[in-house]
């Protein structure tokens, strides 16, 4: 079922245990973009295992991809929730160097 406000929703609980192409084609349904490349797929993998691998010692919380900020319209890579703590994360993976461009002023 497509999901308009993120591209993937679940307990963390739920994220560790499900395979990463059950969350990569969960990702790619809610993807209503025609334009998204194999650099952005192998990035959401890429995301995937990397949060996987940092948070096995959770057994709370939630954990969202590409979350659409209301009223902003800007997308936000991933957001934890975590024992009252909001915790939004932005990946450049791949990148070697930071880049003045990759800030929103």
């Amino acid at each position: 079922m497509r999901n308009l406000r993120s591209y993937y929703s679940a307990s963390i609980a739920e994220f560790l245990q499900q395979s990463n192409s059950e969350i990569m084609g969960t990702i790619h349904s809610n993807d209503i973009s025609a334009e998204t490349t194999i650099q952005q797929s192998n990035t959401w993998e890429t995301e995937v295992q990397i949060l996987k691998n940092q948070m096995r010692s959770f057994s709370r919380g939630r954990i969202i991809f590409e979350y659409t900020i209301p009223r902003m319209g800007k997308r936000v890579d991933a957001v934890v929730l975590y024992k009252n703590i909001v915790f939004l994360l932005e990946f450049k993976c791949g990148d070697t160097e930071y880049r003045k461009t990759t800030y929103d002023a």
